[in-house]
């Protein structure tokens, strides 16, 4: 498998932005993402949610989890 652990907001291959006014403190969140067509027919893709607060320039990341594709 081609993948890479070592991920953040420069070095990715795929990147989606969320509606804060769609997330409510306190309650569960589900989004879904299409996966690109380049990372589709891999084994599995390795995937982590970075947090950016509109006073800090850094995110705050989540632990890097492998999901399967199929």
């Amino acid at each position: 498998m081609s993948g890479r652990m070592l991920l953040d907001q420069e070095d990715n291959q795929f990147s989606r932005d969320l509606n804060v006014d769609d997330i409510k403190l306190g309650t569960a969140y589900t989004s879904t993402v299409d996966i690109p067509e380049n990372l589709a027919n891999l084994e599995g893709v390795f995937v982590r949610i970075g947090v950016k607060s509109n006073s800090s320039g850094e995110y705050l990341y989540s632990q890097v989890q492998k999901l399967g594709t199929n």
